[in-house]
């Protein structure tokens, strides 16, 4: 980019980092250029800089909503508190989404650019964060796996008919009639009958035959 390259004011909070959306990330490229990347690229108003990978975020900053965590070895900038001197592309003239470039004859141009999140690659409302042609997922309470393709339901097997059904960032069994527990796993016929008769199911009902023993062999529900 070929940007007035006189950088000056604002500062770095060591050991913090901005929980915000990544514009996009870059690798090997120092905390000033970082920054003027940064005023290139519209909407992003504030970076992440990763010492030991050379990496910058940029970032789209919502507040009040995203937090400034503590993380070592991180450095947090807003950008509000930097300037520089004034060309072509500063203030920043393109949409969101784009990038500013000097051009010939005191033009600019305004580039869109590709991300890793632009796939939408995460499940299950996960939250797509950009990396350095990469992306991580967050997922929501109770999802899980590398797209948040796994839900409370995954590992979940019901018994006796039975079928999972997600609650919130937790499960169910919604059981057949008659049928009941954690996992189905207990029939009409769980309890037993009386007097050693022998149980039976039939339906959502446990139907007990009278042991020959009391006199009878009749069966009853």
């Amino acid at each position: 980019m070929i940007l007035g390259f006189n950088i000056t004011g604002g500062n770095f909070q060591k050991n913090r980092h901005m929980d915000s959306h990544v514009i996009i990330a870059k690798d090997k490229i120092g905390p000033k250029m970082c920054i003027k990347d940064c005023i290139a690229y519209k909407g992003c108003n504030g970076v992440n800089y990763i010492r030991d990978g050379i990496t910058c975020e940029m970032l789209s900053i919502s507040y009040p909503d995203d937090k400034l965590l503590y993380r070592n070895g991180e450095y947090f900038t807003n950008i509000s508190g930097w300037t520089q001197e004034v060309n072509r592309c500063y203030p920043n003239p393109c949409q969101e989404n784009t990038y500013c470039v000097e051009a010939s004859y005191n033009q600019y141009v305004c580039v869109t650019f590709n991300v890793p999140c632009d796939s939408t690659p995460c499940l299950n409302s996960g939250t797509c964060r950009n990396g350095v042609n990469r992306y991580t997922c967050t997922c929501p309470s109770g999802y899980y796996g590398t797209i948040c393709q796994s839900t409370p339901c995954t590992s979940i097997q019901c018994s006796n008919g039975g079928y999972c059904v997600i609650s919130g960032s937790s499960w169910y069994c919604s059981c057949p009639s008659g049928y009941y527990g954690s996992y189905c796993q207990y029939d009409p016929c769980t309890a037993g009958c009386s007097n050693g008769g022998s149980c039976e199911v039939v339906g959502s009902r446990a139907k007990c035959c009278v042991s020959r023993l009391w006199g009878s062999d009749d069966c009853g529900i």
